[in-house]
């Protein structure tokens, strides 16, 4: 499968999402999407707080990339303000004690994690403790 038709087929799945975002941000006229594919690593000790991404991006998808299933606690977090009123559109990371986590998506082989982005998808990643190898992912944003 290329990257092409894992963007084509995620903007299918997210396709009302990505349309309201696009209508706040260019109400009219032509729009040009692109794409960002990257590789992270991330090692014991690291954690990325709540945010939101920037408003530019309308998809975002993981791919985990561990060797075994053994890091499964290390995925990606979900979160909800305890503030319900409170959104964010410019995707600064906030502390962890500003939100309640709702849930991990597992940090495990063949998984994709892809979500629409907004004001209130916040996402982070908890501190990780007790790695046996290093937070192997790709990210996948379109814009």
């Amino acid at each position: 499968m290329s990257v092409y038709s894992v963007k084509a087929a995620l903007l299918r799945l997210f396709a009302p999402a990505v349309k309201r975002q696009m209508q706040q941000l260019v109400p009219e006229g032509p729009v040009r999407m692109g794409s960002t594919l990257l590789a992270y690593q991330d090692k014991d000790l690291y954690a990325l707080g709540p945010h939101t991404d920037t408003p530019k991006k309308l998809v975002t998808g993981l791919f985990y990339l561990p060797r075994t299933d053994e890091d499964r606690h290390a995925g990606t977090s979900l979160y909800v303000s305890k503030d319900p009123t409170f959104t964010c559109k410019r995707g600064p990371h906030y502390a962890f004690d500003m939100f309640n986590r709702v849930g991990t998506i597992p940090y495990t082989r063949n998984r994709l994690f892809a979500f629409a982005c907004s004001n209130t998808s916040f996402h982070g990643v908890e501190r990780l403790r007790g790695l046996s190898e290093p937070r192997r992912l790709i990210n996948l944003d379109l814009r």
